[in-house]
Order: structure tokens, then C-alpha cells, then sequence
């Protein structure tokens, strides 16, 4: 993917002239853009400063043109937080932190959008603005840079208000979301890590496919299970490198090339998912094993074929299950005492070293211990936070898995891993 060369400021309606361009000064905001129209004399005066003015048509993902480009401007994301206890969603299990998140959206885009495409996220504001802290500004636009994507700066009111006037408490997050831009910057080839994960999400993501398709990876995510989606008709060998599972998703029988990948990969070893119809094109040897309450297991060349027992119903369910069968020993990372974070991981193309994003949705430094289980051959790692930089971390063994002690933060830090 091209790194997202758009930084964008949403311009707030309270700047109401290009005096307020003075604070842009210096930043690595880039690009405006407004719901309106921007104020008379804004426009020349950006321009004259080598800032663009763009008025992007966001839609929602499932309404995208993806052939098209360089930019797919996704507007049905979500403002990222945490509602605590409450599940409004069935399938999940009461009780658990439920997260509005959008990482699993941003890996849908680039499994769709051509090479070089820049994916840019945005959602309405929260319903009360109000009780916005600057954690909650840090982790908006922290969590679409993880994924690859960019999040348009926005302040609400009062905070707009105040930066521009320089004083109160506006004026302190604008230079924190300022401090951030520039310390994203100096990583911009974070942006270009590719996952990492050892199951497959395989659909076309459209027409009736486009819910259950959606909603695996949306609460997939929620359970802390790493996923790489992959569109059906871009599937190739190197799709499947280093995967342990692949979830077929769609009802429809695959196109033939698409097939013939997915039966190499499972007479190679592999773990497929799917529904009767395709599963009656990969025809074992041996006794079906029938003792898991919604998939007959039967043996595919030196692989599997879990044939669902009846169609895909309760997509929460569908991704514990392909975590399950493929077996939790293959994630990569994991959270323990996770609460309301998230973690994303990200590997240079060479595998030498790779970045752990992870996200408090909660916006509040955890009260209790969070560890981190990385990869086992990770020789040395460094923590990152913005405004702190280059501390060492200590790996640990514990019950023969590697780990690192997080310090409590509010909402992001990044663990860089140097792997041998």
C-alpha cells in the first residue's frame, strides 16, 4: 500500500478566516476539507502555502468504488471508544468491554483498493462532545494511522475556539495533536508493515456476501483474534504464505482460480472453513469427524476441510470458531488483562523487526498490569509512546512465552520488536 500522503484538518466553522491558517504553520497538516464551504479568502491563502483544499465524497464501504482511486474516502466509520459493560449486539457475551472500533474496516480497504491507494476514515462526531479529553482526540487519529489509514483532524467547538485563540484547555490539545502528526511522521513507514496473522478471511465483501462478511471481521477484532481479509478474486500463493486458516465466508461457490488456491493450500496442510457447497469440491479420504456442534471435520491431503453443518448464522460465533479449529498457539501476540484495548500487528517485508500498535479505547491508563505476549524470536524491544521515545523494553519468560510489562498509558503506545 502507498503510504497516505493526505493529512487532513477538518476546518472547524468557528475559524472563521484565513488567520487561522497561522496555526497550521509548521505542521504536517497538508489538506483541508469541510462539510461547507471554507470561509471566503481560506482557499487562496492554503494554496499559497502549498496546502490543498479538497471536498472528498464519502461514502460507506460497502457503496465504494474500489477499482477507482487514489483516494477512497470511507465515511461510515466509527468515533473509537469504549461503552464499558454494555453489549448492544447479540452474538457476544454480556458483560465483556464492547469497542467501537474501525481497524478491522481499514484492513477491508486495503485487501480492496489497488496498490498505492490512500485510505482515508472518518465518522460523525461523538453524540456529547463534551466530555472529549485529549486521549480521546490521540486515539482517533492514532487508530486509523496503525491501520494504514488517516483519520481528518477535528475539534470540537469549544476546543476549536479555544485553540485558535490560543488559550485554555484547546490550545493544549491542538499542540498535542500537533506533536502527534509530526511524531507519525517520523514513522511513516509503520504505515507500509504488512499484518501479521495466521488466518485468512476470504470473501468478495459485496452484494449479499457484504454483512456477514463485514460483521466477521468486525467481531473478530473485538475478540482479539488477528485476521488478514483478502478479496476472493485477489487471492493468490502469496495470500497464503504463512497462514494457518483460511475462512471462505461467501455461500457462493469460489471462482476456479480462487479454488485452485484454496485446495493447494489445504492439501498442503491447511485449515479450511466453509459452507456445504464449497466444501462438497474437496473431497477427503478417512472418517468425518462430527463431534464439533457446527462443523464436520474431514481430512484434505495433509490438511483440513471443516464443512459447516448448516449456513454461516452468528458471524461472532464463525470467528471464535475458525480461531478455535485453527488453534490459539499460532496468534502472534496477546494481550493479557487487555480490558478495552486493542493490539494490531505489523511486520517489515523483510520480517526483521515489526510493530505492535495498541490502542486504549477506554481513553484512562489501565488500573491493572497489562503484559504483551510477542513472537518468540523477538531479541530486543523498544516501547514508543508520543512524547516518549527509544525505551528499551525487557522481554520476559513466563510459562515459555515471551512477554513485556506495558506501562499504563491512555491511549496509545507502539512495542517495536527486532526480531532473529
Amino acid at each position: 500500500m502507498g503510504a497516505a500522503a493526505r493529512i487532513p484538518l477538518l476546518w472547524p466553522e468557528s475559524w472563521k478566516g484565513s488567520e487561522a491558517l497561522a496555526l497550521l504553520a509548521g505542521t504536517p497538516i497538508n489538506c483541508l476539507t469541510t462539510a461547507t464551504a471554507l470561509p471566503v479568502g481560506v482557499e487562496p491563502a492554503a494554496l499559497r502555502n502549498g496546502i490543498a483544499c479538497e471536498k472528498f465524497a464519502w461514502k460507506d464501504w460497502g457503496e465504494i468504488d474500489w477499482s477507482a482511486g487514489p483516494v477512497f474516502a470511507i465515511g461510515n466509520g466509527f468515533w473509537p471508544g469504549s461503552s464499558g459493560g454494555r453489549n448492544l449486539q447479540e452474538g457476544g457475551p454480556t458483560g465483556a468491554p464492547w469497542v467501537d472500533a474501525n481497524g478491522w474496516i481499514i484492513q477491508m480497504a486495503r485487501a480492496r483498493m489497488p496498490a498505492g491507494g490512500e485510505i482515508l476514515l472518518n465518522s460523525g462526531p461523538p453524540e456529547d462532545p463534551l466530555p472529549l479529553t485529549t486521549a480521546h482526540y490521540i486515539l482517533a487519529l492514532s487508530e486509523a494511522w496503525a491501520y494504514g489509514a488517516r483519520r481528518p483532524v477535528w475539534l470540537a467547538p469549544q476546543p476549536a475556539a479555544e485553540a485558535l485563540a490560543g488559550a485554555g484547555a484547546g490550545a493544549a490539545v491542538w499542540k498535542t495533536i500537533v506533536d502527534l502528526l509530526g511524531w507519525q511522521s517520523a514513522r511513516q513507514a509503520w504505515m507500509e508493515y504488512t499484518p501479521v496473522s495466521s488466518l485468512l478471511v476470504v470473501s468478495d465483501f459485496s452484494g449479499p456476501n457484504q454483512f456477514m462478511a463485514g460483521e466477521v471481521l468486525n467481531l473478530a477484532a473485538r475478540q482479539h483474534i488477528a485476521f488478514t481479509p483478502v478479496e476472493t478474486r485477489r487471492l493468490r500463493e502469496a495470500s497464503l504464505g504463512g497462514k494457518r486458516a483460511a475462512l471462505y465466508v461467501d455461500a457462493q461457490q469460489p471462482p476456479a482460480p480462487a479454488l485452485e488456491w484454496l485446495r493447494a493450500f489445504t492439501a498442503n496442510g491447511g485449515l479450511l472453513l466453509a459452507q456445504a457447497g464449497t466444501a462438497r469440491l474437496f473431497a477427503g479420504g478417512g472418517n468425518d469427524d462430527s463431534s464439533h456442534p457446527r462443523f464436520i471435520l474431514r481430512r484434505f491431503g495433509k490438511g483440513r476441510v471443516a464443512v459447516s453443518k448448516q449456513d454461516y448464522e452468528d458471524p461472532w460465533i464463525l470467528a471464535r470458531d475458525a480461531h478455535l479449529l485453527m488453534s490459539r498457539r499460532w496468534d502472534s501476540v496477546r494481550l493479557f488483562n487487555a480490558g478495552s484495548m486493542l493490539a494490531h500487528h505489523a511486520a517489515r517485508g523483510d520480517g526483521s523487526s515489526s510493530v505492535v500498535h495498541v490502542l486504549n479505547y477506554n481513553c484512562r491508563p489501565s488500573a491493572n498490569p497489562v503484559s504483551l505476549q510477542v513472537p518468540g524470536n523477538s531479541q530486543r524491544a523498544v516501547l514508543h509512546t508520543p512524547g516518549m521515545d527509544n525505551a528499551p523494553a525487557a522481554i520476559v519468560r513466563r510459562d515459555g512465552r515471551a512477554e513485556i510489562d506495558l506501562p499504563a498509558f491512555p491511549a496509545y503506545c507502539a512495542v517495536e520488536l527486532h526480531h532473529g
